[in-house]
């Protein structure tokens, strides 16, 4: 998963404070909140649109102390997806795929200002395969940045358990180790950037990627199975033992057979010349 911040820039343009531009680049299925960084005073409106066109996806009207989802907006593409913050106004959207691919654009009107902020969202169709016992999981994309760059931060848990807390600040990366198991199972690779873990332990692993102060964050979640012993091609071990087995019984029978017709028919012979 690679994030990646643009650039900033404030103008105030009539009084409209304008910010542009955070791009975000996620998988299917991530979990995206986007982030107004603002506490809602009791009359103010945010506004949440989608699209070229603008289109609305949710609003909070702070006078009328009501919240709105647009559900039927851009023929439902956002239906059951939409989580607002009544206290931030911060949009969450679950399970994201790629038609979510576009700029989505957030309004927060306060007395004769307005403040505008600008997400460009990427969905990878990529997904998180099935990962086993021992596989090594890419987290983060390109996780090494340059001085300067949004502060990140990444934690992780296995079945509700902390793991690990990675922050990284410019180039400077951090970590902090809960479970001892996974003290060498992190790491970044030095060419690409990218922050991988090993899996050490089977079963449920979330990870939450926050950029900036609050500027995005990012949840994940899959699961890691333990691997399966594959039987060698061909016959186990046991049917071998057991045919070999039946086998010798079925060679005792016959030499044992072999051996009565030999000493039967000579002692046949014997009697009938001595009569």
């Amino acid at each position: 998963m690679k994030i990646s911040v643009l650039f900033v820039i404030l103008v105030f343009i009539n009084g409209v404070l304008i910010i542009e531009s955070v791009s975000v680049l996620v998988y299917e299925n991530d979990t995206v909140t986007l982030h107004t960084n603002t506490e809602l005073l009791t009359n103010d409106t945010i506004e949440w649109r989608f699209g070229d066109e603008q289109d609305r996806i949710a609003k909070i009207n702070g006078a009328a102390d009501s919240l709105k989802i647009y559900d039927d907006a851009l023929e439902g593409k956002f239906r059951d997806k939409l989580k607002l913050n009544t206290k931030t106004g911060d949009l969450t959207i679950t399970n994201i795929t790629t038609q979510h691919t576009g700029l989505c654009t957030v309004y927060i009107k306060r007395e004769k200002v307005t403040k505008t902020m600008n997400f460009s969202v990427d969905v990878s169709g990529d997904k998180m395969k099935m990962v086993m016992v021992g596989d090594s999981v890419i987290l983060v994309k390109n996780c090494i940045k340059k001085p300067g760059d949004e502060m990140m931060m990444c934690r992780i848990r296995h079945n509700n358990s902390p793991v690990a807390e990675i922050i990284r600040n410019g180039k400077n990366i951090t970590y902090d180790i809960h479970d001892e198991r996974y003290t060498d199972g992190l790491k970044v690779d030095d060419q690409t950037g990218d922050l991988n873990i090993t899996t050490h332990l089977s079963g449920s692993y979330e990870v939450n990627i926050t950029v900036g102060s609050k500027i995005y964050t990012i949840h994940r979640s899959f699961n890691v199975t333990a691997k399966e012993e594959v039987e060698p091609a061909g016959l186990s071990p046991g049917a071998i033992s057991g045919i070999c087995g039946a086998v010798c019984v079925l060679l005792l029978l016959l030499l044992a057979v072999i051996l009565y017709k030999y000493f039967y028919k000579k002692n046949g012979v014997y009697f009938s010349e001595i009569t």
